[in-house]
């Protein structure tokens, strides 16, 4: 969710921003990745994407009298939380006056993206290429994290800790970022609906 709006990524590269629940029509679709996306999060007022292209996106909304949308210059981000200027500039973005603007594109992993998470106040992105990449506010790569023998399917604050989760000889691993352990399930984890 983004400022109350329900967000998918999609096998045709688009992210969507879905606003109708009566219709349930998307009213935005947002171009600009060139594979599927895979992943998203939403960090303070922006829309973060993740996919196959190797690429992270940062969407904003943006007034169309070239003001930008109430955010962030110099704000820290708060948490995976839509704030309420978020939720207030992600309606905006369906009116007439507003639009939806891809901000950043971060680039340096050499393989999809396959997670996105929020830990003390930087966004971590985790890909096939096995690494996570710290990346601030200003779109910059702070810090590269190697050392994963697989390549990396989730990502999640918990707890005060990051977690990453692999896949490896068929067990689910899930990794931590303080204690330095890894969690091994002896049987693949499965998901219903």
């Amino acid at each position: 969710m983004w400022g109350g709006r329900l967000c998918s990524g999609s096998f045709d590269a688009t992210v969507r921003v879905w606003g109708d629940a009566r219709t349930g029509r998307a009213t935005v679709s947002l171009e600009g990745h060139t594979d599927s996306v895979w992943c998203m999060a939403v960090w303070d007022d922006a829309l973060c994407s993740g996919g196959h292209d190797n690429t992270i996106r940062l969407w904003r909304v943006v007034q169309r009298d070239a003001e930008p949308a109430p955010a962030a210059a110099g704000s820290r981000p708060k948490s995976s939380r839509a704030t309420s200027k978020a939720a207030a500039a992600a309606a905006a973005a369906a009116e007439s006056s507003a639009t939806i603007e891809c901000a950043h594109v971060l680039r340096g992993h050499r393989a999809w993206v396959t997670a996105l998470a929020l830990f003390e106040d930087r966004l971590y992105s985790g890909s096939l290429d096995k690494t996570v990449r710290v990346w601030s506010r200003d779109a910059q790569c702070l810090q590269v994290l190697t050392g994963h023998a697989c390549g990396l399917h989730a990502l999640i604050s918990w707890r005060g800790r990051l977690r990453a989760g692999t896949e490896w000889q068929g067990r689910s691993l899930v990794h931590s970022s303080a204690q330095r352990k890894r969690f091994v399930w002896a049987t693949p984890v499965h998901f219903s609906v």
